[in-house]
């Protein structure tokens, strides 16, 4: 998505949610640019835009740029099974990474990924691979991202082994023990109109299944709620909950801390001025 519309405008967020993304773009005349590839194809799709101009005042004020400059438009049409929409609805137990060493770091960026997709893709779905790019050659540290159970170990069995000219040194990278287990979750979509403590003790209730909720922070100007939760498969059960009904609204969830991912947190670019919900990520 970033390489799509990086040609006509500075991207400078990307929210993703289970079927649309929101972009935050910067840039001379950036509606206009982005807008010109409404039903382009990207990846096999075509994909909808709609310009959120309607809202940008207050957008403009939270993310402190030009509204001559600046806009957001939101992508209709996101696949469901596009890497970003997996990152947390998959089960952390079918989550894995390894670090991978061994390859010529002065090759192109895509030969390399190439390789290594051709390498490692017996073990396990490979759902992203990441490679630090510096100016002269690539970082000689690969991080390959699995969907599967199992699939990070079989990963590790292929270190030092001949693939066709050069031997990967494979180890583990495991994710924090907290990881998926101690959450911080941003919450949106609920009756913002209720009381501070009518809106914690709606979603205590709701979320309690989850784990031992603690340190609620309510923003009525933001309508959104963040608070930690520590338990068992936490991240599997409050993902569930997202898009649930409360009080007749339909909820958005998004753990903004401690998740385990199935991409590398560097794909993201978060903004560090005021917003609805705080972006955080270990």
């Amino acid at each position: 998505m970033r390489k799509h519309f990086s040609s006509c405008v500075e991207i400078i967020e990307v929210d993703i949610s289970k079927s649309s993304a929101e972009l935050a773009i910067d840039g001379e005349d950036a509606q206009g640019k982005v807008m010109e590839l409404d039903g382009s194809d990207m990846g096999g799709a075509n994909y909808l835009l709609r310009s959120l101009m309607e809202t940008l005042a207050s957008k403009v004020d939270l993310l402190n740029l030009s509204p001559m400059d600046s806009s957001r438009i939101r992508i209709i049409g996101l696949a469901l099974d596009d890497p970003r929409t997996l990152p947390l609805k998959t089960k952390i137990r079918n989550v894995g990474r390894i670090i991978v060493k061994g390859y010529d770091a002065k090759l192109p960026h895509d030969d390399v990924e190439s390789a290594l997709r051709k390498v490692f893709s017996s073990c396990g779905e490979i759902n992203d691979i990441y490679i630090y790019e510096t100016e002269d050659p690539l970082y000689s540290d690969a991080i390959i991202y699995f969907i599967g159970e199992g699939a990070a170990e079989k990963a590790l069995q292929l270190s030092g082994s001949d693939v066709g000219g050069w031997k990967p040194i494979v180890t583990p990278y495991p994710f924090p023990e907290t990881a998926g287990r101690s959450l911080i979750v941003c919450v949106t979509g609920y009756d913002n109109s209720l009381s501070k403590i009518k809106i914690e003790r709606a979603l205590r209730q709701h979320f309690s299944p989850c784990g031992r909720l603690r340190d609620f922070d309510i923003s009525k100007k933001f309508a959104s709620a963040e608070f930690g939760i520590v338990g068992e498969d936490a991240q599997d059960k409050v993902m569930e909950l997202d898009g649930s009904d409360m009080g007749g609204r339909e909820l958005h969830v998004k753990v903004t801390s401690g998740a385990v991912t199935a991409v590398h947190t560097r794909r993201y670019r978060s903004i560090p001025n005021k917003r609805a919900c705080k972006v955080q990520r270990c």
